[in-house]
């Protein structure tokens, strides 16, 4: 139905139709099919999991359980379910930084790089909770590693409300000063 919709009117579509229809005969189509939903009904059920899992489990059970994941990189299941865990990290981290559960947030974190190593918005959370803590330098080199990782959101920093006092401090004025 799709190549009628799209392509009526502009080329013949019969014979599209009549491979589209065979395929979907096929017993080879059928399974595949079969596999795909059962594939994402598993990561339906791990995300259900993991949801429980943020709050329960430790930090060595996540670096098993993003180690496994890892392990094959060609999954497109296993990269969703990263994707995930980092999402989740991202929330769950903002909001226990936001909440003032600083245990928690640091938990959060720690999962967040495992999950995500290249997303600057762990550092850039990082950040926040040292300063949050008092850490002044801590704060500065999470920022640093934020700004390597692909922060470049000068304006990000600056109105972010735990960082409010840093950017008073001049390495921090260097850093967005370098940020484009």
């Amino acid at each position: 139905h799709f190549y009628e919709s799209t392509y009526r009117g502009i080329v013949n579509t019969e014979k599209i139709q009549l491979k589209v229809q065979a395929n979907a005969q096929s017993t080879a189509y059928r399974k595949s099919l079969e596999q795909f939903k059962a594939s994402l009904l598993a990561e339906n059920e791990a995300k259900t999991k993991f949801q429980e899992e943020f709050l329960t489990k430790d930090l060595n059970y996540w670096s098993g359980k993003i180690a496994s994941l890892r392990k094959d990189k060609g999954s497109d299941s296993n990269q969703r379910l990263l994707g995930y865990i980092s999402l989740g990290c991202y929330s769950l981290s903002r909001r226990s930084i936001d909440g003032g559960d600083q245990q928690q947030a640091q938990k959060f974190l720690e999962i967040y790089r495992l999950a995500d190593p290249e997303n600057s918005e762990w550092a850039f959370l990082w950040a926040c909770l040292d300063e949050q803590q008092g850490n002044r330098s801590g704060a500065i080199a999470h920022l640093k590693t934020a700004h390597q990782l692909g922060l470049n959101d000068s304006q990000k920093l600056i109105q972010e409300k735990w960082l409010s006092r840093a950017v008073e401090d001049e390495q921090v004025r260097q850093l967005i000063a370098s940020m484009h």
